[in-house]
């Protein structure tokens, strides 16, 4: 059986090849019906738009990586799952990770985000000053021009 690729839902839909980019992306101005339109074929054809492949095209990427030192924080459970929502929401796939008090484990943690590529990396502790930590996501910032989020949270 054909793998089904975008040309197949444009070519069926009656649309350009961009116009199907568009809708899959849920970028530009595209009209209701024409959305409409790629939606029926694609489900028709039984498509899976590949987003690793259009990522690497595009550079870029939709993961974000998370981690999150004490899940028995209620806190920071809370704050984590607001902000998986929130990404989701946005088209990001989030990568947890979870050292404990673990520093080798968490220099792997950063260096397989660098890794994967992340659009960034939210760190939620209570603690911020850790050495590893501030130099992992320093040097990923700096290597990759990647955005950095830190939340921290001292329980009284």
């Amino acid at each position: 059986m054909k793998k089904v690729s975008i040309i197949d839902v444009a070519k069926l839909a009656g649309v350009s090849v961009s116009t199907v980019s568009l809708v899959l992306r849920q970028k530009g101005k595209i009209s209701d019906a024409t959305i409409e339109k790629v939606n029926a074929a694609i489900q028709e054809l039984g498509y899976v738009h590949n987003v690793a492949a259009a990522n690497l095209r595009a550079n870029t990427t939709n993961l974000i990586g998370l981690i999150l030192r004490d899940f028995n924080d209620s806190f920071s459970i809370k704050v984590m799952a607001n902000i998986v929502q929130e990404l989701e929401k946005q088209g990001y796939m989030v990568i947890l990770g979870q050292p404990r008090d673990d520093h080798d484990y968490l220099a792997r943690c950063l260096l397989s985000f660098k890794q994967q590529g992340v659009a960034g990396v939210i760190y939620l502790d209570a603690d911020t000053h850790q050495q590893c930590v501030a130099r992992g996501l320093t040097g990923m910032s700096a290597a990759a021009g990647r955005g950095l989020a830190n939340a921290a949270h001292r329980p009284p």
